[in-house]
Protein backbone atom coordinates (compact mmCIF):
# COMPACT_ATOMS: atom_id res chain seq x y z
CA UNK A 1 0.00 0.00 0.00
CA UNK A 2 1.45 3.31 -1.01
CA UNK A 3 1.93 6.18 1.44
CA UNK A 4 -0.78 8.29 -0.24
CA UNK A 5 -3.43 5.56 0.02
CA UNK A 6 -2.42 4.84 3.63
CA UNK A 7 -2.92 8.53 4.56
CA UNK A 8 -6.36 8.55 2.92
CA UNK A 9 -7.26 5.38 4.82
CA UNK A 10 -6.11 6.91 8.15
CA UNK A 11 -8.06 10.10 7.39
CA UNK A 12 -11.18 8.05 6.72
CA UNK A 13 -10.75 6.09 9.98
CA UNK A 14 -10.23 9.38 11.87
CA UNK A 15 -13.41 10.78 10.28
CA UNK A 16 -15.39 7.69 11.33
CA UNK A 17 -14.09 7.92 14.92
CA UNK A 18 -15.06 11.58 15.18
CA UNK A 19 -18.49 10.89 13.68
CA UNK A 20 -19.22 8.02 16.07
CA UNK A 21 -17.94 9.91 19.11
CA UNK A 22 -20.12 12.95 18.34
CA UNK A 23 -23.20 10.85 17.64
CA UNK A 24 -22.79 8.94 20.91
CA UNK A 25 -22.82 12.13 23.03
CA UNK A 26 -25.95 12.82 25.02
CA UNK A 27 -26.86 16.10 23.34
CA UNK A 28 -30.51 17.09 23.88
CA UNK A 29 -32.28 17.88 20.65
CA UNK A 30 -35.12 20.37 21.05
CA UNK A 31 -38.43 19.11 19.76
CA UNK A 32 -40.55 21.28 17.45
CA UNK A 33 -42.67 23.79 19.38
CA UNK A 34 -46.37 23.10 18.79
CA UNK A 35 -48.82 25.94 18.23
CA UNK A 36 -50.32 27.35 21.43
CA UNK A 37 -54.06 27.53 20.82
CA UNK A 38 -55.82 27.30 24.19
CA UNK A 39 -55.36 26.45 27.84
CA UNK A 40 -52.15 26.98 29.77
CA UNK A 41 -48.52 26.91 28.66
CA UNK A 42 -45.70 26.82 31.17
CA UNK A 43 -42.41 28.27 29.88
CA UNK A 44 -39.24 27.85 31.94
CA UNK A 45 -36.02 29.57 30.89
CA UNK A 46 -32.61 30.26 32.36
CA UNK A 47 -30.56 33.37 31.68
CA UNK A 48 -26.91 34.06 32.43
CA UNK A 49 -26.68 37.28 34.49
CA UNK A 50 -23.60 38.58 32.67
CA UNK A 51 -25.22 37.97 29.26
CA UNK A 52 -28.63 39.71 29.30
CA UNK A 53 -31.04 38.21 26.80
CA UNK A 54 -29.23 34.85 26.76
CA UNK A 55 -32.31 32.74 27.45
CA UNK A 56 -32.01 28.96 27.40
CA UNK A 57 -34.89 26.50 27.87
CA UNK A 58 -34.99 24.88 31.30
CA UNK A 59 -35.88 21.27 30.56
CA UNK A 60 -37.32 18.89 33.16
CA UNK A 61 -38.44 21.63 35.58
CA UNK A 62 -41.36 20.51 37.75
CA UNK A 63 -44.49 22.67 37.86
CA UNK A 64 -47.97 22.50 39.36
CA UNK A 65 -51.06 24.66 39.26
CA UNK A 66 -54.68 24.76 40.25
CA UNK A 67 -57.80 26.70 39.37
CA UNK A 68 -58.30 29.45 41.96
CA UNK A 69 -61.49 31.20 40.86
CA UNK A 70 -63.92 30.75 37.98
CA UNK A 71 -64.82 34.04 36.25
CA UNK A 72 -67.61 32.72 34.02
CA UNK A 73 -68.39 30.04 31.45
CA UNK A 74 -65.33 28.68 29.72
CA UNK A 75 -63.88 25.71 27.93
CA UNK A 76 -61.67 22.91 29.19
CA UNK A 77 -62.15 20.51 32.06
CA UNK A 78 -58.76 20.39 33.83
CA UNK A 79 -58.86 22.16 37.21
CA UNK A 80 -55.36 21.13 38.27
CA UNK A 81 -52.16 20.68 36.28
CA UNK A 82 -48.73 19.26 37.02
CA UNK A 83 -45.78 17.89 35.13
CA UNK A 84 -42.27 18.61 33.93
CA UNK A 85 -41.16 20.85 31.10
CA UNK A 86 -39.97 19.23 27.87
CA UNK A 87 -36.64 19.81 26.07
CA UNK A 88 -37.88 23.26 24.97
CA UNK A 89 -38.74 24.24 28.55
CA UNK A 90 -42.48 24.03 27.82
CA UNK A 91 -45.42 22.32 29.45
CA UNK A 92 -48.75 22.58 27.59
CA UNK A 93 -52.21 21.93 29.00
CA UNK A 94 -54.69 22.74 26.21
CA UNK A 95 -57.61 21.31 28.22
CA UNK A 96 -57.09 23.60 31.25
CA UNK A 97 -60.26 25.42 32.29
CA UNK A 98 -60.41 28.85 30.65
CA UNK A 99 -62.10 32.03 31.87
CA UNK A 100 -60.70 31.48 35.35
CA UNK A 101 -57.85 32.53 37.65
CA UNK A 102 -55.05 30.00 38.05
CA UNK A 103 -52.24 29.71 40.59
CA UNK A 104 -49.10 28.16 39.10
CA UNK A 105 -45.66 27.51 40.58
CA UNK A 106 -42.45 26.09 39.17
CA UNK A 107 -39.63 24.25 40.93
CA UNK A 108 -36.45 24.90 39.00
CA UNK A 109 -33.66 22.36 38.71
CA UNK A 110 -31.38 25.10 39.99
CA UNK A 111 -31.64 25.52 43.78
CA UNK A 112 -30.70 29.21 43.53
CA UNK A 113 -33.95 29.90 41.66
CA UNK A 114 -37.02 30.00 43.85
CA UNK A 115 -40.35 31.08 42.40
CA UNK A 116 -43.40 32.33 44.27
CA UNK A 117 -46.74 31.03 43.04
CA UNK A 118 -48.08 33.21 40.23
CA UNK A 119 -51.78 34.02 40.00
CA UNK A 120 -53.25 35.32 36.75
CA UNK A 121 -56.40 35.05 34.66
CA UNK A 122 -56.72 32.56 31.82
CA UNK A 123 -59.36 33.81 29.38
CA UNK A 124 -58.76 31.76 26.24
CA UNK A 125 -55.12 30.94 26.81
CA UNK A 126 -52.30 32.12 29.06
CA UNK A 127 -48.57 31.58 29.26
CA UNK A 128 -46.83 31.45 32.63
CA UNK A 129 -43.19 32.42 32.05
CA UNK A 130 -40.63 31.62 34.74
CA UNK A 131 -37.14 33.05 34.19
CA UNK A 132 -34.18 32.03 36.34
CA UNK A 133 -31.16 34.35 36.22
CA UNK A 134 -27.95 32.47 36.98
Amino acid sequence: MSNHIFRKFLGFIFFLLITFSISSCNIPVPIPIPAFVSGIRIRATEEVAVLPGSRFPSANAAYAGYLTLTIGPGSGSETAISGRTNANGLGDHPNARSNAYWTVTLNSRNPSCEFDPTVRPVYTKAEFWFKCVL
